[in-house]
């Protein structure tokens, strides 16, 4: 599909369509932001092991050798950053929801217009 036709279809401009994009960008930044700093200020890391873990995993759900992906993981370490990024952010978020207190709230009522 070209750019054109996604615009015409979508109803949406070049400009609105960047606007969203850069919308979207400065979530998913801050987002990654908010998640390193509390993974450093709790000093939440990732191991070896549950990297081998989430390597195994991985290659179990994909029907792929696990040591071909652990050696194809290994070889690059951007994709192994990646991997254990993901790893960190996960733990992040599980730590994160031990945290979290849940208060439910009465919701009000409108007063009834007479």
């Amino acid at each position: 599909m070209e750019m054109d036709e996604f615009f015409e279809k979508s109803g949406m401009d070049k400009e609105g369509f960047e606007k969203e994009l850069d919308e979207a960008a400065n979530v998913v930044v801050k987002r990654a932001l908010v998640l390193e700093a509390l993974a450093d200020a709790n000093d939440i890391q990732w191991t070896p092991e549950e990297l081998n873990a989430e390597i195994h995993r991985l290659a179990v759900s994909s029907r792929i050798d696990p040591k071909k992906l652990q050696d194809y993981i290994y070889e690059d370490r951007e994709r192994l950053f990646e991997l254990a990024e993901k790893i960190r952010n996960r733990k992040t978020v599980d730590f994160l929801v031990t945290k979290v207190k849940v208060v439910e709230i009465e919701e009000k009522k409108s007063e009834e217009k007479e």
